[in-house]
């Protein structure tokens, strides 16, 4: 390798080579850096190294600890071949700049120096920490991440208590878990502390530490800070960093969150925290934030999966209590789809067989989406199942139904639906509880919409439903639609409308039913193209040959 280069060596002793080219190289924590140095003391983004006519300058940008050239806090320097450089307050980690390539001889001076510089780090601190990190890698599982945090701010701390607390979903804090100094869990009325320290944290969002609770103006006269005995404080926030874009695609500034606190207490003044302590609990905290973080996400996935996997089956369900085939009648075909918005929905149709040449058609769509309309649109099913038969007119069957659905309805949601008898001699009895009217269209190409009926169903008891009667002949088409049909959307929000509906099976009204129905959901799907569909589509064709 030849040419300006960056030599580093890590307190583990770790090695690295990075060459320096004609472009900008940032060094920090943060991942988008180029040389990604992981020390608490150095800041995400921490320094540059800029090229300009020929030379090198290291520039820092804006770090918490500094950047140190050859023992002189610099904001900008040129750089000299041999100049060693310190990001941070930790010695241990030192590079060093060369315009080309170094003895080994002087590699391992820099190594020895900074052997000497971790020595003095603590090796109980770093074990601490580095159980932080195994819980960043080693588990996903909330509690479990939870219980080693915990373990390791007590001993970290060497404090009397310690208490983490999370934000819950209205941003309130919760004590997600606490201990002792013995690593015990503490009972819910041991969970006192210096609710006035906490408030400090969370209104600053700033770290606080307090040395002697007695003496500090905010803290002598707080009862929960008499009663306890509390000499010492020390809590922190548990911050997170998460990007966001702008509509162009570019990243803005980290947005940081806060989603809890780590607290800890004692109840000697003689062992007091210091600012090293405050250090290394900020440390901690950070490494416990994203452990944290990245478990919450991973059980809100798994939930997420779990979901998906219930709502598949319950799809499965649902697609089995709609009609596999419809019935044989002697002078009638029939043909029905229904295309569900979500995993399920709240349209549905049946096809109820009433011995001889008659069968009860009916199709249905509960107001709403999602669970809540797919159990009352089961439910509504069954009711008709149930009260469907040839002693019962369309009208008592609706009425009963709505009964039943008023009884039993606690959401307050409505349903819409049409049920009719239809005999194979051309006679259809009928009922419509505040449906979109089927179409009766006459071989002659004469229109008649099915109103006859009442308002929706499930509101209120005991309403008056009244019956219609039409007969059809050979060449006749009845058309029945939910309103996920005529109120689907285009790209340009307009709507796919009745009269489109309408001419279509004007159109195709000598079609076979499985021909017209195909037609129709073709031309639908034609029209919503690009557009996310925002309703169950449900659609029935019957054919009177």
């Amino acid at each position: 390798m030849t040419g300006p280069r960056v030599y580093y060596t890590d307190f583990s002793g770790g090695k690295l080579v990075v060459p320096i080219s004609q472009s900008v190289l940032k060094i920090g924590r943060n991942s988008e850096n180029h040389v990604i140095l992981n020390d608490p003391s150095i800041s995400r983004f921490h320094a540059e190294i800029r090229p300009q006519n020929g030379s090198f300058y290291i520039v820092d940008v804006g770090s918490k600890n500094g950047t140190i050239v050859n023992g002189e806090r610099v904001t900008e320097r040129k750089l000299a071949h041999g100049d060693r450089i310190q990001l941070g307050s930790n010695p241990a980690q030192a590079m060093l700049f060369a315009l080309e390539e170094v003895k080994d001889s002087v590699l391992a001076s820099i190594s020895s120096t900074n052997d000497s510089a971790a020595s003095k780090v603590s090796s109980h601190h770093l074990r601490m920490l580095l159980e932080v990190s195994k819980a960043l890698s080693s588990s996903l599982v909330l509690d479990d991440v939870l219980n080693r945090v915990m373990d390791a701010v007590i001993e970290l701390a060497g404090a009397d208590r310690g208490f983490l607390m999370l934000k819950d979903e209205h941003g309130e804090l919760q004590v997600a878990m606490s201990r002792n100094i013995t690593r015990e869990a503490l009972e819910d009325k041991q969970h006192r502390l210096s609710r006035t320290v906490v408030q400090r944290v969370v209104q600053s969002d700033q770290s606080v530490i307090v040395c002697d609770a007695e003496r500090d103006q905010h803290l002598r006269d707080q009862k929960s800070v008499i009663a306890l005995n509390l000499k010492t404080i020390m809590c922190v926030p548990l911050r997170i960093y998460r990007s966001t874009f702008q509509d162009n695609g570019a990243e803005d500034a980290p947005a940081v969150s806060t989603i809890g606190l780590l607290y800890v207490d004692k109840q000697t003044v003689t062992q007091v925290f210091s600012d090293q302590d405050l250090e290394l609990f900020e440390t901690l905290a950070g490494h416990a934030a994203i452990a944290i973080e990245n478990a919450r996400l991973h059980q809100e996935e798994l939930e997420k999966r779990q979901l998906e996997e219930e709502f598949k089956i319950a799809r499965e369900i649902q697609q089995t209590l709609l009609p596999k085939t419809p019935p044989e009648l002697a002078q009638t075909r029939f043909s029905g789809v229904n295309i569900q918005c979500r995993a399920i929905g709240g349209d549905y149709y049946d096809f109820i067989p009433l011995g001889g040449d008659q069968v009860g058609i009916v199709i249905a769509d509960v107001a709403g989406k999602g669970c809540s309309a797919a159990l009352l649109t089961s439910m509504a099913q069954g009711m008709f199942l149930s009260e469907a038969c040839l002693e019962r007119s369309a009208a008592e069957t609706i009425a009963r139904v709505n009964h039943h659905l008023a009884q039993k309805n606690p959401s307050g949601k409505f349903v819409t639906a049409f049920y009719g008898v239809l005999t194979d001699g051309g006679e259809f009895r009928y009922c419509n509880a505040g449906h979109n009217p089927p179409l009766l269209v006459t071989a002659g190409g004469e229109v008649h919409p099915l109103r006859e009926g009442g308002m929706v169903m499930g509101i209120f008891d005991n309403v008056p439903y009244e019956q219609g009667v039409v007969s059809w002949n050979s060449g006749d088409r009845l058309v029945f639609f939910t309103d996920g049909v005529t109120e689907a959307q285009s790209k340009t929000l307009e709507e796919f409308g009745d009269e489109r509906l309408l001419e279509l099976i004007m159109t195709h009204r000598a079609l076979s039913a499985e021909e017209m129905k195909v037609k129709i959901m073709d031309r639908l799907t034609e029209f919503t193209a690009g557009v996310l569909q925002h309703d169950d589509i449900t659609l029935i064709v019957a054919e009177r040959k």
